[in-house]
């Protein structure tokens, strides 16, 4: 209809005030309150042509940061659910990407998480962050596939040496982490591994 740019106009406005309080509720903690804000701007813009850059950015802006708040709760499926239509609204939006890869390296599946890096490169070639994660989720998947091996033919002390050419402790990965414990333990360090 003829008023459709002006209902959409402002219900952007609303959902930006929404996205504000959200982010409020967020910044204090309170991941419940910010995910209800989050989801009430995602559904005032329902039905929108999302023909406009600032109304995908605004939708991708409102999933990617409804997904933080279901990280935030160890929700990790809804966390991707969320970063992947953001990444659908505004694929250029890297932290939607990167969210999304943090949801999935949470998991078991660390190849699929370093393919969503990979696609995330292509779609923001100058993101500095993207390109950042992408090099140590390279180095620290090099570094497990080895470790794996060395795992594999008892070779705990090559395995240790191996590992330790990087910070595990301050690694997202979770298989890279799940290495480290398990082999602490295949070496005596119990406690290490804990």
């Amino acid at each position: 209809t003829d008023d459709q740019p002006l209902v959409e106009s402002a219900s952007v406005e609303h959902t930006e005030k929404l996205k504000k309080q959200a982010n409020a509720k967020f910044n204090k903690g309170d991941f419940a309150a910010a995910r209800a804000l989050y989801t009430e701007g995602i559904q005032s813009m329902q039905g929108f042509s999302l023909t406009t850059t600032t109304q995908r950015q605004l939708l991708a802006h409102m999933h990617s940061n409804r997904g933080v708040t279901y990280f935030r709760e160890k929700l990790f499926q809804e966390c991707i659910d969320d970063c992947k239509r953001a990444v659908e609204c505004d694929p250029s939006h890297d932290k939607s990407w990167i969210r999304w890869w943090r949801a999935v390296v949470a998991g078991p599946d660390w190849k699929q998480a370093h393919r969503i890096l990979e696609r995330a490169k292509t779609a923001c070639p100058t993101s500095q962050r993207i390109a950042e994660e992408h090099r140590q989720s390279h180095h620290h998947t090099l570094i497990l596939v080895d470790c794996h091996e060395l795992i594999r033919r008892k070779d705990y002390g090559a395995a240790h040496r191996r590992l330790s050419e990087t910070d595990v402790s301050q690694s997202s990965h979770l298989q890279l982490l799940c290495t480290a414990s398990r082999l602490c333990a295949c070496t005596g360090q119990a406690t290490l591994a804990l």
